[in-house]
């Protein structure tokens, strides 16, 4: 959802005009990891290009395994690391690139995940083995390892102290006192916030962490506002009789799957990328988005400070229900914006934007809940819709903070590909 007209998503680096073209079918795999590593069916990738997937691969399952139970945590690591191979192949010779370029890219990330991920060391000694073994031996791949590993250490050195640690996203906080509109703690934990102190980390490409804050949520007590009551009241209630079996199964896919399913539609974009370079800053250029768009999003979550439909419906004016409860349970921060539309739109911008696709392009995506049920999208722009109404259909978001989300997210992209030579060069 691209919603400004000076987001056009062009590439300041001729050399990487290839992205902005779909490339050979590729075969649609659904999970996440080893079922993921098969090539693309028909692809014209580059001698090096499924480098790139293999690490991608590897980059899931050690964050997975050793990485934070906190998403913004994990992905620092991943832009992290993969900004660092973006930078290390920019600095790849004209002659011997391919060989340098795939050395550069192991070291890189081999330096950074292992500095980022905890227990993980032998299955990252043993990728590193596997990546340089498949490179002959020369001058190229000495001068790539060395130069994977020289932007991994700056960048680790460069982000010491962005506030994006355990101690510092999770502080205490003064919460308002209570008002129609202003969020409370909601049962049945009754928690104080969590993750405020994101909005005070510093990002990897905003300027300021409000540069793109949305216009809040309708004023309680609009029309606006008590159409989406309304609809939240009626759809996203546990026992509701208008919810649809469809509905109640597309608002359980979403609910605890973001970061697989959006991992899997990256991916699928990766299959259909047939550069090395570009696949890299394809991935660091998403985790880049995913990291700044939920600092700026805890921003404007703790800035309009907005309540939950939970506490909206049980304290509604007009038609209180003190024992309305939502599909699924309501997490402890504020309503607006929604955090999984915000990292859907981040995602589904991107990909719009820099990996078009034509007509039967479409993909599958699998919940690690629902196995053996994959879900079918005719295109990226049909991902950002369904996390926004998923949300809305759980009960715990308002439409107004998912679609807002989506416009959140894909402006924070947006600004971080029109950086992409600061960013990579």
């Amino acid at each position: 959802m691209l919603s400004r007209p000076d987001h056009d998503f062009k590439f300041v680096n001729p050399r990487r005009r290839s992205l902005l073209a779909a490339v050979a079918a590729a075969s649609v795999a659904a999970g996440v990891g080893a079922s993921l590593a098969e090539p693309a069916s028909g692809a014209t990738a580059d001698c090096g290009a499924d480098d790139a997937l293999t690490w991608f691969d590897t980059t899931v399952a050690v964050t997975a395994a050793g990485g934070s139970t906190v998403r913004v945590i994990n992905d620092r690591s991943w832009a992290i690391a993969w900004s660092a191979a973006a930078r290390a192949l920019r600095t790849a010779p004209r002659r011997s690139r391919e060989h340098y370029s795939r050395a550069a890219l192991a070291s890189a990330l081999h330096t950074g995940l292992s500095a980022l991920t905890t227990g993980q060391q032998e299955a990252l000694d043993a990728a590193l083995a596997e990546a340089l073994a498949r490179i002959p031996k020369g001058r190229a791949k000495s001068e790539g390892v060395a130069a994977g590993a020289r932007e991994a250490r700056a960048l680790l050195a460069d982000r010491e102290g962005d506030g994006l640690d355990p101690a510092s996203i999770s502080p205490q906080i003064e919460v308002p006192a209570p008002a129609p509109g202003i969020w409370r703690p909601t049962p049945p934990a009754l928690s104080r916030p969590t993750t405020a102190g994101i909005a005070y980390a510093r990002p990897f490409a905003l300027e300021s962490v409000e540069q793109f804050r949305p216009a809040g949520p309708p004023p309680v007590g609009s029309d606006a506002y008590r159409a989406e009551l309304d609809e939240v009241r009626s759809l996203g209630r546990l026992d509701s009789p208008d919810r649809t079996e469809e509905q109640s199964f597309i608002a359980q896919f979403w609910f605890t799957s973001a970061v697989p399913l959006l991992q899997q539609s990256l991916r699928r974009g990766l299959e259909r990328t047939d550069d090395l370079a570009d696949r890299v800053e394809l991935v660091a250029l998403f985790y880049i988005g995913q990291v700044d768009s939920q600092i700026a999003g805890a921003e404007t979550k703790y800035h309009y400070w907005h309540w939950r439909p939970i506490s909206a419906v049980r304290e509604d004016p007009d038609a209180p229900e003190p024992g309305w409860t939502p599909f699924e349970t309501t997490p402890s921060h504020p309503d607006y914006i929604s955090g999984t539309s915000l990292y859907t739109g981040v995602g589904q911008a991107l990909l719009q934007a820099l990996v078009p696709q034509g007509p039967g392009r479409g993909f599958r995506l699998t919940s690690p809940d629902f196995p053996a049920t994959p879900r079918s999208y005719s295109g990226w722009a049909a991902l950002g819709p369904e996390a926004v109404s998923a949300r809305v259909l759980t009960g715990i978001h308002f439409r107004t903070a998912g679609r807002d989300a989506l416009t959140l997210g894909a402006d924070v992209v947006g600004h971080a590909v029109h950086l992409q030579d600061d960013l990579f060069g």
